[in-house]
């Protein structure tokens, strides 16, 4: 139809002719869905006539499952009151998919359909194309990154990483010109000519993290992705050793061309033919990362690829005049054993070990396949590295059971998630007690520790946190440890968990502590010795003039009170000096081999006459034959100062004053333990404990100090002690104590034992007779 409207002619568009060549099949149903029109797409996309179509009920047209999902397109229809777009499929008999539309019209459903099998197969092959890129990206043995042509990278393949010494992260970090050598000449006309070409393919210099290069087969291209983004990628590979055997491989190619320019017309043709053939099959077998040998059936290596030249140093040319079996196995016996496992030609992995041209040995995991005509296709994988990755973890994980240093680990919610035996050790918990749980719950073991917001320190800040701590073990003993927090992060650098390295110090703090005591009274005892040699020079004269002056006068004498109280003073002077030499073991007293038994019975009997009857005094002397090199007199007047020193504690109350001889043998740990100059050997240990008051531990940081005292003033001189630390030191002993208040004091004299055949050579007596009883001693 048209009208007149001047000169021109307007064609009204016949909707039913737009209806008949639409490109999309249009189906019109009835309320009941039967079809009431179906234009020619439909009928195709149906695989029905149209004639045939018409007034048929929509279930019997399409298969079930379209149907159904038909069905279900249109009660959303109904439901939603307009137009509803979805896919459905059938893949029975013949795969089929649609997409439809479906809105409602006054006489029923206006259904659109499209075949769309195409479309989806499409897409498949595109999801199976990017599977299969990322697994040649992951898996290639050539270095893959993807960059922006201004020189960003923003990927990088393991292999990549592997040849460049450094993480993924690493190398995005430094970008192109960071693993390049910019001053490579080549550089910049490479990327000249992929900026004008958009590829371009040459060798470059790369840089390895550790400042060495190697050169490398580089081919880059420019691409655009989905989102219009311009990219570029860059395809690398080691070429050291290929051009290291370039020469040699330059040179016999020359050298077969000679002869091939020698043969016959025919000849010629047919090696030309050949060689095409064999460069076609190489450089397909040499893009395949894994190695590729081909074995005749009589045995021969026929045809090795690149990854075989790369793993096992040998060329092909190496391969084609050698007997390779030999030199890989070199034992007839594991060889002969390799050549039954690959002569199955199964497809079921074997792993050999085989030595490379080098002589290094790798592990290979090594698989057949045999061809009809009895040809041998091997494929191999170089597994050493993983190998070795395992049994280092294996190393790692058998170090942190067996080192003595206590290690847990814990999550980012402070829960326990490992701990070795060596923590058990310290802490006295089992694993099981431990694993588990949260750091919060166990707060007998931190011993008031804030142990927590360390662990939330480290992870929060991301730095290690080591200091010294007090703990309580299981035991409730409090140790001193050296504590280690530091976080552990995965690949990307999150923090994952965290850390903890315990190593128990009390020991050695105690040797610190003991080594400063003894330190401190030596040089104390210099001093007093000093001292006591001036003091001694200016007294000696007062008590001789004092001793001449009274023999001058009468008795009656006026002046003669004055002289005894100045004599009596003197004296006094006197006594303190020889105990201050002996504190500072500036004495020279003989020794010789005593029985130390009856020597402490005498100092014991001494003590029952001393001490109030309110104090009972026992003891036990199973040690008592032992023989020590000492002074006799100078024991009994240790044994009198301790005994003492116990009487003055239990004063007040009484108590009890137990006097035990034994006769031990101290280990090197022990004798440490003890005191830090004691030797390992066999001693005789003097214990003196009483009940009293008790010390703290300052009073017992000082009571080996000379004229320390906790007497009232003119109830002792502070030398009893201090004397004691100086006899015992002087005899090549030891003296430690334990107190606590309020349950007493216990003294451990230790000396050593003299042996038998070291008695009179050490003396220098003329029969080597031992001292049982002792000469006259005083306080």
């Amino acid at each position: 139809m048209g009208a007149d409207n001047g000169n021109k002619s307007i064609t009204t568009p016949d909707p039913q002719a737009i209806l008949e060549h639409a490109d999309v099949g249009i189906i019109q149903l009835d309320w009941d869905l039967r079809l009431a029109y179906a234009n020619a797409r439909a009928a195709d996309i149906l695989e029905e006539s149209r004639e045939s179509l018409v007034g048929r009920m929509l279930q019997d047209v399409v298969p079930g499952e379209v149907f159904r999902g038909i069905s279900h397109a249109l009660k959303r229809c109904m439901k939603e009151k307009g137009s509803v777009t979805f896919e459905t499929s059938c893949p029975r008999p013949a795969e089929r998919w649609y997409g439809c539309r479906c809105t409602i019209s006054e006489q029923g459903y206006t259904l659109v359909i499209q075949d769309i099998l195409e479309r989806k197969r499409a897409e498949k092959i595109l999801r199976k194309s990017e599977e299969d890129y990322r697994y040649l990206f992951e898996s290639s043995i050539d270095g893959i990154l993807l960059t922006t042509p201004d020189g960003r990278i923003s990927a990088a393949n393991p292999a990549a990483c592997r040849m460049l010494g450094r993480t993924e992260q690493e190398i995005i970090r430094e970008g192109r010109n960071g693993i390049l050598d910019t001053s490579d000449p080549k550089l910049e006309p490479l990327l000249n000519e992929r900026n004008r070409t958009g590829r371009a393919r040459g060798e470059l210099t790369f840089r390895r993290r550790d400042g060495s290069t190697f050169p490398a087969d580089t081919s880059t291209s420019i691409m655009t992705d989905s989102e219009g983004h311009v990219r570029s990628s860059v395809l690398f590979r080691d070429i050291t050793e290929l051009k290291s055997s370039q020469d040699s491989l330059r040179k016999m190619n020359e050298m077969l061309e000679r002869k091939v320019e020698e043969r016959t017309g025919s000849l010629e043709k047919a090696g030309r033919l050949m060689k095409d053939q064999k460069e076609l099959l190489q450089t397909i077998i040499d893009s395949i990362p894994v190695i590729i040998t081909l074995w005749s059936p009589s045995g021969k290596l026929k045809l090795v690829n690149r990854a075989f030249e790369q793993v096992t140093g040998w060329s092909a040319q190496d391969a084609a005049h050698m007997d390779i079996l030999a030199a890989a196995f070199p034992d007839p016996a594991y060889r002969k054993s390799v050549i039954r496992k690959v002569a199955r030609a199964k497809a079921a992995w074997d792993e050999f070990e085989m030595l490379t041209r080098s002589g290094r040995t790798l592990i290979i995991s090594w698989a057949a396949v045999g061809l009809s005509d009895g040809t041998r296709v091997g494929i191999g994988i170089d597994i050493t590295g993983r190998r070795k990755m395992e049994k280092d973890i294996i190393r790692l994980a058998a170090a942190i059971e067996q080192t003595g240093d206590g290690i847990d680990i814990t999550n980012l919610d402070g829960v326990i998630e490992y701990v070795n035996p060596a923590l058990e050790k310290i802490t006295g918990y089992s694993r099981e007690e431990l694993v588990g749980e949260s750091v919060s719950s166990l707060p007998g073991f931190l011993a008031g520790s804030d142990e927590c917001v360390l662990y939330d320190r480290v992870r929060k800040d991301g730095r290690p946190w080591s200091g010294r701590q007090a703990r309580k073990k299981k035991s409730g003993e409090v140790i001193d440890v050296n504590v280690t927090i530091s976080p552990v992060r995965d690949e990307s650098g999150q923090i994952i968990s965290t850390v903890s390295i315990t190593r128990d110090i009390t020991r050695e703090i105690r040797l610190q502590e003991q080594l400063s005591q003894n330190q401190k009274l030596e040089a104390m005892g210099t001093l007093a010795g000093g001292i006591a040699h001036d003091l001694k020079n200016m007294l000696t004269p007062i008590v001789i003039n004092s001793e001449i002056a009274l023999m001058d006068l009468e008795d009656d004498h006026p002046a003669r009170v004055l002289l005894e109280e100045i004599m009596q003073a003197a004296r006094m002077g006197t006594d303190l000096v020889s105990q201050i030499v002996t504190f500072s073991r500036r004495s020279m007293q003989e020794k010789k081999p005593v029985a130390i038994g009856p020597v402490v019975r005498e100092a014991v009997d001494f003590l029952r006459s001393a001490l109030p009857s309110t104090i009972e005094i026992r003891q036990q002397l199973p040690g008592g034959d032992a023989v020590v090199m000492a002074d006799s007199t100078r024991i009994k007047q240790v044994m009198i100062n301790l005994g003492s020193n116990a009487g003055y504690a239990m004063r007040e109350k009484g108590g009890e004053l137990d006097i035990i001889l034994t006769r031990d043998d101290v280990s090197e740990q022990e004798a440490e333990r003890i005191s830090p100059d004691l030797k390992a050997g066999t001693y005789v240990r003097i214990m003196v404990r009483d009940t009293g008051e008790g010390m703290d531990g300052p009073t017992m940081q000082r009571i080996f100090e000379p004229f320390f005292t906790t007497k009232k003033q003119g109830e002792g001189s502070g030398m009893g002690l201090s004397v004691v630390h100086g006899i015992v030191k002087e005899h090549q002993g030891a003296i430690s104590v334990w107190s606590r208040p309020g349950r007493g004091s216990t003294f451990s004299v230790w000396l050593p034992v003299v042996k038998e055949g070291d008695r009179g050579r050490r003396t220098g007596a003329k029969s080597g007779r031992v001292e049982t009883r002792s000469s006259r001693y005083g306080l």
